[in-house]
């Protein structure tokens, strides 16, 4: 085993071999790790990570009392498997595929063998021996796979893969599509709010001006007030609210379509003061008024 000197910098590629102890709820995770036949123990956010795969890893040493010196992991990327032995280990994670036809993949394929496969995945497990069900079903374990991988590197260089089982959970194999072309929709994720959705689709490309960010803006401002204890908040308010999150405030058009399309309520009082409230909060707030309502009238 190896150690480094805590506070140290460690940045290298290691291969996973053991999970010591993971939590999928908070992520965090204690694993053994080889870095060319020297072990090292990782702990952080990387329960996401799997024996036998090959990740890159940054982060410090770390002398723990208990536990001696470890490295505290800042962010864990995947990499592609490389060698036959590596490729071998990912081929045989897919439903049916054992080590003998994850062999024959590879003889028939070579380093390409993971392209080959995307290309059309039926096919490719058909001709090394599954029959027509059961290659259907190593389809869909490859699909939700290769969706589960395109997560973890779409999230890892922010330090957020080890939001890859919830967000993979809700999603389902689509996850990677939500990720690249709607990711504010990632708030409605537990764990996963305006500040973190918005750090992965900034990093994707999106303006601060879009009308995406915009909307999302809205609902932190109002989702913001309500842990206040405020359920709902002047339009005015909203708006100047979200401008401090970055971008222009949210005009009347974009407040409009986001009633019209059910993800705002807006409600005048007496004094004509246009009030904005979260849906699902106007009909709690709704339901109440009723309640008060009957009891009175009782």
């Amino acid at each position: 085993m190896i150690d480094g000197e805590p506070g140290a910098a460690f940045e290298d590629e290691v291969l996973v071999r053991r999970r010591r102890w993971a939590s999928d709820e908070t992520g965090f995770a204690v694993l053994d790790a080889d870095r060319d036949g020297d072990e090292v123990v990782l702990v952080g956010a990387i329960a996401h990570l799997e024996e036998r795969e090959r990740v890159r890893i940054s982060g410090v040493w770390q002398d723990d009392r208990r536990f001696g010196m470890q490295v505290k992991v800042a962010t864990a990327e995947p990499l592609a498997p490389s060698g036959s032995d590596a490729l071998i280990a990912y081929l045989r994670r897919v439903k049916h595929m054992g080590r003998v036809r994850a062999g024959r993949l590879l003889e028939r394929h070579g380093d390409r063998v993971l392209d080959e496969i995307d290309r059309d995945p039926h096919a490719a497990f058909v001709a090394v021996g599954l029959s027509r069900r059961r290659a259907g079903e190593a389809v869909r374990s490859w699909n939700a796979l290769r969706s589960t991988r395109q997560l973890h590197l779409q999230l890892a260089p922010h330090g957020l893969a080890w939001l890859v089982p919830r967000i993979a959970k809700h999603y389902g194999e689509g996850a990677h599509e939500v990720v690249r072309g709607r990711p504010y929709e990632l708030t409605s994720v537990f764990g996963v709010g305006f500040h973190t959705a918005d750090r992965i689709a900034r990093a994707g490309g999106v303006a601060a001006d879009s009308p995406a960010r915009t909307r999302a803006r809205v609902v932190h401002v109002l989702a913001e007030a309500e842990k206040d204890g405020s359920t709902c908040l002047p339009v005015g308010e909203v708006a100047a609210k979200a401008a401090l999150l970055g971008g222009p405030p949210p005009g009347a058009s974009v407040l409009g379509e986001m009633t019209a399309a059910g993800e705002l309520v807006l409600e005048v009082d007496g004094s004509d003061q246009v009030w904005a409230y979260r849906p699902q909060t106007a009909a709690l707030e709704a339901e109440l008024a009723q309640q008060v309502r009957r009891l009175r009238g009782a």
